[in-house]
Parts: structure tokens; sequence; C-alpha cells
């Protein structure tokens, strides 16, 4: 999957689409000059790739403009068959487009606009690709029609083959592939598998197929082992479904707990994916996807308890009783705390460093006054901002004071 394009002029970023979260602009300026110091050497060579941790990095240098052009998606693209043919074409067309940019270092909003309207197709031609595996009868089409919001079978019936589908998410396309389950066609699994940004293994919650699920992460391991993967526990409706949790500790993967067969549930399931393949926002990323995460949830939730008073109002029964999803509830729920906590630090993070900017030291009986927040949560987001190459400093012998290097 195409997470991100930059294009970067004299060691600055003057163009970035963001699909995914991926690196930092500060991890992509540094690459950068290392990109161009190596294009300098190798004058007829300009273009290449190299894996970046769990990213792989392609680029074309354009010496005579001093632009390099940077996609990055994750390591399960083929270069050569699928990324560098996007790149070039994207490089030809911003050179196209942007005919005054060496006079430049910036560009306006609608030269912004067109630029995009030139990046999005490329995550689209680069196919990113679900897979939906599971055993027969785990409900993995039931999950394909819910994505997508086509009509929900009511009985099980088992799919022959495989089964393609688009979906889209947000301006995004993918490929959603939901292969058959039955045993006959095992042989043809590790063809179907291949290629697949994300896996989601769907099980039935029942103890026998949770633990018969684990050929699959074997499958994933052996096929794709750089693809995102998690477990759908479907049918958590149904008597003697096993707890999340317990189907976590079993299978070592984040498992979301779901039943299929409800329309309701459609957005949950497109969060799901998105947490997934950890799509992104292009403005302000991270706040604002936790914030909308956020705001999705208490709406899902609020959806769910109008939908139970209606339900028990038209049968003359207002009852404080749970509904029969009530695990799924819970567990987004949950989920909606998670991350308004998250948001909570993130904020929590901007005003320390607005507060810090500029100050030779600080200490940090000074920040708990003015942020109302104890010490050991301060000295966390120190150390995040160091690893982040945010800021430079030391502490004191007894952690009471910084002091900074800008």
């Amino acid at each position: 999957m195409l997470r991100q394009i930059f294009v970067i002029k004299k060691n600055n970023i003057i163009y970035r689409r963001t699909f995914g979260n991926a690196l930092s602009d500060s991890e992509v300026e540094d690459l950068s000059f290392k990109i161009w110091n190596i294009a300098k050497k190798r004058l007829e060579q300009t273009s290449s790739h190299s894996d970046y941790f769990k990213f792989r990095i392609a680029y074309d240098v354009e010496l005579n403009k001093e632009l390099i052009f940077i996609f990055i998606t994750g390591l399960i693209d083929d270069y050569f068959r699928t990324i560098k043919p996007q790149l070039t074409i994207f490089k030809t067309q911003f050179l196209n487009l942007i005919e005054i940019l060496p006079k430049k270092n910036k560009l306006s909003n609608s030269e912004i606009d067109q630029l995009n309207s030139i990046a999005d197709p490329m995550h689209r031609n680069l196919k990113p690709k679900i897979a939906v595996v599971g055993f027969s009868g785990v409900g993995k089409t039931t999950i394909k029609k819910l994505i997508r919001l086509d009509e929900i079978p009511l009985q099980h019936v088992p799919t022959i083959t495989g089964d393609i589908a688009t979906i889209k998410i947000g301006d995004l396309f993918f490929h959603l592939f939901d292969f058959a389950g039955q045993e006959e066609f095992r042989y043809l699994w590790k063809t179907f598998i291949k290629g697949s940004d994300a896996v989601l293994v769907v099980t039935d919650s029942t103890q026998d197929k949770v633990y018969e699920s684990s050929f699959f992460l074997e499958l994933i391991q052996n096929e794709v082992p750089h693809a995102r993967a998690a477990i759908i526990g479907n049918k958590q409706d149904l008597r003697g479904a096993m707890d999340i949790k317990e189907i976590e500790k079993i299978l070592g993967l984040i498992t979301y707990p779901m039943i299929a067969n409800r329309v309701e549930n459609h957005d949950k399931m497109i969060n799901i994916i998105s947490e997934i393949l950890d799509l992104s926002y292009e403005s302000t990323p991270l706040i604002d996807s936790l914030v909308e995460k956020s705001q999705f949830l208490e709406e899902s939730i609020q959806f769910r308890k109008e939908e139970k008073l209606k339900i028990n109002t038209s049968n003359n029964i207002i009852k404080g009783e749970e509904s029969p999803d009530k695990k799924v509830n819970e567990y987004y729920s949950d989920k909606k705390q998670d991350l308004n906590d998250e948001i909570g630090d993130m904020i929590y993070k901007e005003r320390l460093l607005a507060l810090i900017k500029g100050k030779k030291s600080v200490k940090i009986d000074y920040i708990k006054k003015f942020l109302k927040i104890d010490s050991d949560r301060i000295i966390t987001y120190i150390f995040d901002f160091i690893r982040n190459d945010l800021i430079e400093c030391e502490f004191n012998e007894d952690n009471t004071e910084l002091y900074f290097t800008f």
C-alpha cells in the first residue's frame, strides 16, 4: 500500500500526500539528505529503493532541478513491477504541471490541489489488497457484505473458490478478497493470500474454530510476513462465544468483536480496517483521526442505545437489561475511552512543547503547576520528544530540572 508521497527541494518538503501513517517529516528530511548525496555520486542511477524498518522507500532524483521524489510503501509492494512505474509517472506529471518550480520553494494551494488529483490515483493503482480468511461458516462473506453494505445473507451459503470486491474508505479504494473456507480449497489459499497488505482472520468465536484459526497465522507468517493482520471475533451474540481477551491470548493478535449480520455494525467494520491499515487524515493526521474515531464511537454507542430503546418501547418493555450485542458495545466503549486518553496525551504534549519552546532550562515543578499533571507523566512525554528528535535535553541528577540544547 502506498502510504506517503513526498517531494523535496533543497532539503525542504514542498509537497506531501499522506494515505497512511509512516514516517515523520524529520525522518524524511534526513533520508532525503542521504538520498541526495548518493544520487550525486551515481549520476547514471538517480532512482532506486531501500527498506527502512517496516517501510519501502522508493525515490527518483532530478539533479538539475534539485528535486527528490519519494514514495513510501509497505514491504509487500514490488518496487520494479508496481512502485517504480507509478513513481515515474508522478514525477513526469509533477514536472509538467509545475513549470516554474525552479524559481520558488513553495507551492500554492491550487498547485497542491492539482498535485493531489495526480497523487490520489497512484494509491489505487498500487492495488492495496485486504484478504478476509477463515474456515467455512465463520462469517467471511457476511463481513464482506457488511463492509460493502450489500444485502446480508440470513443463512450460510458456502463461497466457491474466492470473490473480489472493491471498497471505499474515505477517498481511498481497496481490493477486498473473500476466500472459500472449505478444506477442499486449502491448496488455493497460499495463492489467494499473496500480496495482501492486510489480512483479517475471521473466527466464529467458538473454542474449536479459534484454536483451528492458528493455521491462518502460520499461513500469514509464511506467505505474507509483512502484512498487517488482526482477528475478527465474529458471532459474539451467540451463546458460548469466547471473550475477546481470551481469543487474543490464544492467537496472539489484536482481536475485534463483531456481529456481522447487523447492518449497524458497518461503521465499526470500516473503523477496524482503518485502524489495522493505520490510515491517516491529511490535516493534522494524528489529532484529527483520533478525534474523528472518538466521535464515531460516541455516535455508534448512542445509536445502539436509541435502537434498543425503540425496540423495547415497541414491545411496551422499557428495561435496563443489556442488548444482545453487549460484548461488542462494551468493547467499543472501552476503545472510545482509550482514544480519549490518547487525545488527552496529544493535547498535553502540544501544550508542553509550547511551554518549553525557547527556554534554556525549566523545572519540573513549574511544568506541573502549569499543566496540572504529575512528574512521571511529564518525564514520559519528555522521553517521547527525545525519541522522536523533537528536542535535545538533559535532566539534572534528581530529575527535577531540564536543560535544553535546541
